[in-house]
């Protein structure tokens, strides 16, 4: 998704000459004395690291691809790279400060996700029955995901009793077995990325699900779902490849089939791959839970003079969660905002 969708919109928009600000955190947004529109935006920066810049795109084999932790170059060696991970933010808190209404903005549209908005929507909650009915009955949970690099092909590993999969197709199942009922063949991908022949990479597996709640409270959430992963390919792996399994342990994945750079025994192997929890604020997903529909919010029924919504989580002609609702749902506001190009716009 972000190699394929947002990377592309981003340049697009780039070049177009619409400002990005990255990390930069919405905290609060403040409403007029008569409770009638947006009059404040709050907001906290998180700096870069001293001395370097944000780089939003990486290039791997001429192909802008989003990364997975954010990349900072040196402001004086743009050859040199550093890689931050991310817990939420780029550095320590920088600064503060508020967009005022009239004068930084005109118009907003909110396009952060339906779990971000309880915190920094609360005054708009407490003024409208519209928006105290969609936080209460349109509901979101956490996910997670893996991602397998595997030296021998699904067939090889005795997928459908060994029958390759042709070019233009490739496996998807859902409704399996918890933790990770959904799993998909994304091999397509494998020449795009940056293996050697000596990693002799041949499949990539991606797998997903809900991930409890209760599991990740209190906790550190990545050690969660590897704990879900391994304990899932210990017993599960069978059932899907047959012939990627330990000799001798007919369920059990066999881990030297893993891609790993760092030469890991085992389980450990498992490091190496991509490892995903989706736990808090805008990560969480939006469900289509029955009866939940019609508190959606429309795009351009805010019930606030100057605010327009867009995302899954809105009232669109699909009304689930996915990057094709998403669209849609920025297409409606866009139409509805058309009569007001000359405002300036605030998008948060």
């Amino acid at each position: 998704m972000g190699d394929i969708v947002f990377a592309p919109l981003y340049l697009v928009l780039k070049a177009r000459g619409v400002k990005f600000q990255f990390f930069h955190c919405v905290r609060h947004l403040g409403l007029s004395g008569d409770s009638k529109r947006v009059d404040r935006i709050e907001v906290i920066v998180h700096d870069p690291p001293p001395g370097m810049v944000h780089v939003p795109l990486r290039y791997v084999k001429g192909l802008p691809v989003w990364p997975n932790h954010p990349y900072f170059e040196k402001l004086d060696d743009n050859a040199c790279a550093q890689n931050v991970p991310t817990s939420g933010s780029a550095g320590a808190v920088a600064r503060e400060y508020t967009l005022e209404r009239g004068k930084h903005y005109d118009t907003v549209v909110l396009g952060i996700s339906l779990g971000g908005l309880p915190d920094i929507c609360e005054s708009l909650i407490q003024h409208s029955e519209h928006w105290r009915k969609m936080i209460e009955k349109v509901k979101t949970t956490p996910t997670q995901a893996i991602q397998l690099w595997l030296k021998k092909s699904a067939a090889e590993m005795g997928w459908d009793h060994g029958t390759p999969w042709p070019d233009s197709q490739r496996a998807l199942a859902v409704g399996f077995v918890e933790p990770f009922d959904s799993f998909a063949d994304f091999s397509h991908v494998i020449p795009y990325e940056d293996w050697g022949p000596e990693d002799h990479v041949r499949q990539v597996l991606c797998f997903c699900n809900c991930l409890p709640s209760a599991s990740v409270r209190g906790g550190n959430a990545w050690e969660v779902v590897l704990e879900n992963a391994v304990n899932f390919l210990k017993t599960k792996t069978g059932a899907i490849l047959p012939k990627g399994t330990l000799p001798g342990h007919p369920t059990e994945l066999n881990w030297d089939l893993l891609v790993d750079r760092n030469n890991g025994e085992g389980p450990d192997r498992l490091k190496s791959q991509y490892i995903r929890a989706n736990y808090q604020g805008s990560e969480l997903y939006v469900l289509s839970v029955a009866g939940s529909t019609r508190y959606r919010l429309r795009p351009d029924e805010s019930h606030f003079e100057n605010l327009y919504l867009a995302g899954d989580w809105t009232w669109n002609d699909i009304n689930i969660g996915c990057v094709e609702a998403a669209v849609i749902s920025a297409r409606l506001a866009a139409k509805a905002i058309l009569g007001l190009e000359q405002h300036r716009m605030m998008a948060v």
